[in-house]
């Protein structure tokens, strides 16, 4: 329910959940550092900026397809101009990585889906030297 969801708990403006998932857990800082795998064999690439993650849980009754959640992440990414740096589906969760350029810098979007629990990393920053 709605009224569950505690008072600091907030959505990213740019990547709303999916219909059914409510803000679970919040977190943001002005400026961290985040570790992103991109792909099997790819590289391992480090980002600064400022940093919010967030934890949605799934309200309504019934698991809903990661597959499917993840496929919505990555179409509003594209409806930005972004690019899927990365994804992969195993054991019933997908994961993804996601890149929006700006003028001034990237951001970063690192995604984990399961069917009752998303977890969302943006970074707003660029990649360290």
């Amino acid at each position: 329910m709605a009224e569950d969801v505690p008072s600091w708990c907030k959505d990213h403006p740019l990547f709303p959940p999916p219909a059914g998932f409510l803000c679970a857990d919040y977190e943001e800082s002005e400026f961290d550092a985040e570790e992103l795998s991109i792909g099997e064999n790819g590289a391992d690439i480090i980002v600064e900026g400022r940093v919010t993650t967030i934890k949605y849980s799934r309200e309504e009754e019934g698991p809903a397809d990661p597959g499917k959640i993840m496929d919505g992440y990555a179409k509003l990414i594209a409806s930005r101009d972004g690019v899927k740096l990365w994804r992969k589906e195993e054991n019933g969760e997908s994961f993804g990585i996601f890149r929006i350029k700006t003028d001034r810098h990237s951001i970063w979007l690192k995604v984990s889906a399961k069917s009752d629990i998303i977890d969302l990393v943006v970074i707003e920053g660029k990649e360290a030297n």
